[in-house]
């Protein structure tokens, strides 16, 4: 098919550039315009016997063929300089692009035969038996099975990677860039690829992959001491995804990744690469990190600040914003709890699970039984249950959010080969022994502490860490996380448990799916940082076959996985390897702040609040007999009747949109827009050029490595949208780009340009509470909705300072005027107030207060009622306890007064 394309390409293309020309010269009539120069009036006056339009139209195709052929010619020359150069001719990108399209099929056609020989494995060599695999239920194609001349290798592109970097990568020369963009039809600009993007590669076949195998039934040990050296069951049933190394004496060509070749780095997904764990772990703990900063937002008193992260916690955020995949994790979460249910509605005991494989569009759970009808949404095979994107649609109408899971210790033991991720329960192995150095070993176990401790299937699970800093535990701080210098005590209450619990023949995992028993029948989670000593070995093999005990013991001795350094590949004992998901030194380092400054009381000063006095006053202070008095707190008495005006607020106020702006302005408080650019809206990556000028507009004089860096995209990306965002945003007046060229190294933005975030701090300067009404009124009337409303998750992750910032001040700003008009009885603003900044941070709870205070001079009780009960709701959905100005107040407006805390005389 390939073939056939090349040849229609370069026969359409022999045909305009030789044919064209040959056909206007025998029956182009060009000659008959001459008469226009020689008598142009009779022309005009005389009746058109035809020729006159058939010189228009030679003329129009002369014209034509010029145009296509310089669009060839200038895409000829940036195909045989590998893109170096790049010829841009204006107004003919469409015909660019035709070309472009016209002459990669022809250099495919070309290259194909070169690339067939050179995928053939020498003679005298064998292949590579692939593993069989059992369908019987599905029987839709996924990639997984589609025909093997069609399993092409897949790369996922990193930041900095271009078409002629992969293809020097993996051809060994650039200039098969063609080859994959034809292979790729998404790809619609060969200069333009986005970081993240999964690239067939055309001709380079990737190791034979199989489902994976079924997990047998698991068999209580003839012995309660496993023999060292003997695998687990369950592990070595983990699924062949990625067959082992091949022999010496198999072909080069067949060998497409060996664990010497840098691309093995752990960069398939960047939260691997940046922080060493998956991308489901990455949605979990920013999750958490969420929840915290939105209890340290209720918390934050008046005119004080969040203490922000450092510059390399920031850093790594911003890498688990831009790899968290909150969609998957929310799926495999309700997959888990209506297996429970659908389990337990049919009376059936719960499966064993082993291997569980999530890709890009599938979620493959492989189970010891298959039910005799399936849950809602799931399809089965001989040997697993698997979930697609219609599946999981179905569970998210189910309301299985309250529901127990069954399944509380299913964690992400890294990531295979083909990109999928491997998860597995630890319930089902038991005991897990973990070889290999100290510090990969206890980037594992630190690991799994913090997907354990942030699971959202397994939250409130009771944790032992044995042997290690307590620094990470008590940054995650779960109730039920605990550490412990030595094992023994810890092995002497789990025993004294075991006796008190009583004796069933259903398994914990059965007793789960009822949700008053899920918490008292969950496993305790033992993660071991040291060898065990005489004896310890054979209790703990006692309590894991009493199904009371999980164990991850970094002990050789014991059966299980081989942890190495990264980029080197861990491998399961069945001989498969896969990139561990492990916690570095320094990430871990960086987690902990990052933790602990989310969890954080204190605060700093707010610069949209006024300083104290001495905060003004230098020291020493040269003039002794200057007392600074600070700025001036506007006075309702002695101000302006034009500032007195500005109090009553526009309750419609759609004219802040500043749709008719006279310079570009950035909208980041509600739906991110950029108002008044004076070029045309570009058609591709609007939103990422809103981004790149709101981050200019926060880092100026940044440099291209910085802005990279930061935003988390290639080097091609950033130019490509940068140029989109100079011709979006035009020039002003006077001919100046508002975006100039950084002829310095560095980027800024012409000083006209501006956001409305940068308004509202002019419209408050000096201090919200010193600030005039009228611009409290004006500052509240920008806010559209919440900050950055619009972000999706993996978006503005640079920005959680900057919208925490834009809430606290919005929040403060609605304080602050709504007291003053309450104060002088003022309900209608002080309610507008009130509104408007809960609009940027819904939920708060001073600002519910002071609409409590509100509506109980308006003499409206049920509305009253309404908001208390939505503030004790809120609070313990955060798990928080109300503040307790917040209980004497509800106790004073709905009981008359608040109740006696002392003891009667």
């Amino acid at each position: 098919m390939r073939f056939v394309r090349g040849l229609l390409a370069l026969a359409l293309l022999l045909g305009t550039i030789g044919g064209a020309p040959w056909l206007l010269l025998r029956a182009g009539r060009l000659g008959e315009l001459a008469r226009l120069s020689t008598d142009f009036p009779a022309v005009l006056l005389t009746p058109d016997n035809g020729t006159l339009l058939l010189g228009v139209l030679t003329l129009l195709g002369w014209l034509a063929w010029s145009v296509f052929s310089l669009s060839v010619l200038g895409e000829l020359l940036g195909m045989l300089s590998g893109r170096r150069i790049r010829v841009r001719l204006p107004g003919l990108s469409r015909p660019q692009a035709l070309a472009s399209v016209l002459l990669v099929s022809v250099a495919a056609m070309l290259t194909a035969p070169a690339a067939t020989a050179s995928a053939l494995p020498p003679e005298g060599t064998h292949p590579v038996p692939t593993p069989d695999h059992v369908a019987t239920a599905d029987q839709t194609p996924t990639p997984a099975s589609e025909p093997a001349a069609e399993q092409w290798l897949r790369h996922r592109v990193q930041r900095g990677e271009s078409l002629w970097t992969i293809a020097e990568q993996h051809y060994g020369d650039g200039r098969q860039w063609a080859r994959i963009a034809e292979a790729n039809p998404f790809v619609t600009d060969p200069d333009e690829i986005e970081v993240g993007w999964l690239l067939s590669l055309p001709g380079i076949q990737p190791a034979p992959v199989a489902e994976p195998t079924p997990d047998p039934p698991p068999a209580p040990p003839p012995t309660a001491t496993p023999t060292p050296g003997t695998a687990p069951a369950q592990l070595c049933a983990i699924p062949a995804a990625i067959p082992p190394p091949p022999a010496a004496a198999e072909p080069v060509a067949n060998q497409t990744r060996t664990p010497a070749d840098p691309a093995l780095t752990p960069a398939a997904r960047i939260a691997l690469a940046a922080a060493g764990i998956s991308s489901l772990t990455a949605a979990a703990l920013l999750g958490r990190v969420a929840v915290r900063r939105q209890v340290q937002l209720t918390r934050r008193p008046p005119g004080r600040q969040l203490l922000p992260p450092t510059p390399p916690q920031q850093h790594l955020e911003s890498a688990l914003g831009q790899a968290q995949d909150p969609l998957t994790l929310t799926t495999l979460d309700l997959a888990l709890r209506a297996l429970g249910r659908h389990y337990r509605a049919v009376g059936e005991p719960l499966p064993s699970l082993g291997a569980i494989l999530v890709g890009e569009d599938r979620i493959s759970i492989a189970v010891d039984r298959i039910p005799g009808t399936l849950p809602v949404g799931f399809h089965a095979d001989a040997t697993h249950l698997w979930l697609d994107a219609t599946g999981a649609t179905e569970l998210a109408g189910l309301g299985l959010e309250g529901e127990p899971c069954p399944y509380p210790s299913v964690v992400c033991l890294g990531e295979l080969l083909d990109d999928r991720l491997l998860l597995h329960d630890l319930e089902t192995i038991g005991l897990l022994g973990l070889a290999g150095d100290a510090e990969p070993v206890t980037g594992v176990l630190d690991a799994l502490l913090l997907e354990l401790g942030c699971s959202w299937w397994g939250a409130g699970q009771s944790i032992t860490v044995i042997g290690a800093d307590a620094a990470l535990p008590e940054a995650v701080g779960e109730v039920g996380i605990r550490v412990s210098p030595t094992l023994s005590p810890v092995l002497d209450e789990l025993e004294a448990e075991r006796a008190r619990r009583p004796d069933t023949d259903r398994h914990p995992r059965d007793l789960r799916t009822r949700p008053e028993l899920a918490e008292a029948w969950r496993p305790r989670v033992l993660l071991i940082h040291h060898p065990l000593a005489a004896g310890e070995l054979e209790r703990l093999s006692a309590l894991t076959e009493a199904r009371l005990l999980i164990a991850v013991v970094a002990d050789p001795r014991i059966p299980g996985a081989e942890i190495r350094t990264a980029p080197e590949l861990s491998v399961l004992p069945n001989g498969i390897e896969f990139r561990a998901q492990q916690l570095g030194a320094q990430t871990r380092v960086n987690l902990v702040g990052l933790l602990e400054r989310t969890d954080a009381t204190v605060t700093r000063p707010a610069p949209w609040w006024s300083a104290p006095v001495e905060e003004y006053a230098e020291s020493p202070d040269p003039y002794p007999n200057v007392t600074p008095l600070g700025p001036r707190r506007a006075d309702p008495s002695t101000e302006e009747p034009a500032a007195m005006d500005a109090h009553e607020p526009t309750l419609h106020p759609t004219a802040t949109r500043t749709s008719a702006a006279a310079h570009p302005l950035v909208l980041l408080m509600g739906p991110v827009e950029l108002v008044g650019a004076r070029g045309e809206t570009p058609t591709r990556a609007r939103r990422q050029c809103i981004e790149y000028c709101a981050w200019l507009l926060e880092n100026p004089n940044a440099t291209s490595a910085m802005m990279a860096n930061a935003l988390f995209v290639a080097e091609g990306t950033r130019r490509s949208n940068m140029s989109r965002l100079r011709a979006w945003l035009g020039d002003d007046g006077a001919g100046e780009p508002y975006l100039p060229d950084a002829y310095s190294g560095r980027i800024s933005l012409h000083s006209a340009v501006s956001s409305d975030w940068q308004r509202i701090q002019l419209l408050t300067f000096g201090g919200i509470d010193r600030c005039a009404e009228g611009n409290l009124v004006q500052a509240l009337e920008l806010v559209r909705g919440a900050p950055i409303a619009d972000a999706a998750p993996g978006q503005w992750h640079w920005a959680e300072e900057l919208r925490t910032d834009i809430a606290s001040m919005v929040r403060d700003i609605g304080l602050v005027l709504g007291a003053r008009a309450l104060e002088r009885g003022d309900l209608d603003l002080a309610r507008w107030a009130a509104n408007r900044a809960l609009i940027a941070a819904p939920e708060d709870e001073r600002l519910l207060c002071l609409r409590v205070r509100i509506e109980h001079r308006a003499n409206n009780p049920a509305e009253v009622e309404r908001l208390a009960l939505r503030m004790v709701r809120h609070a313990r959905r955060l798990n928080i306890d109300l503040d307790e100005e917040t209980v004497e107040l509800l106790q004073q407006v709905m009981e008359g007064q608040p109740r006696n805390r002392g003891l009667l005389a």
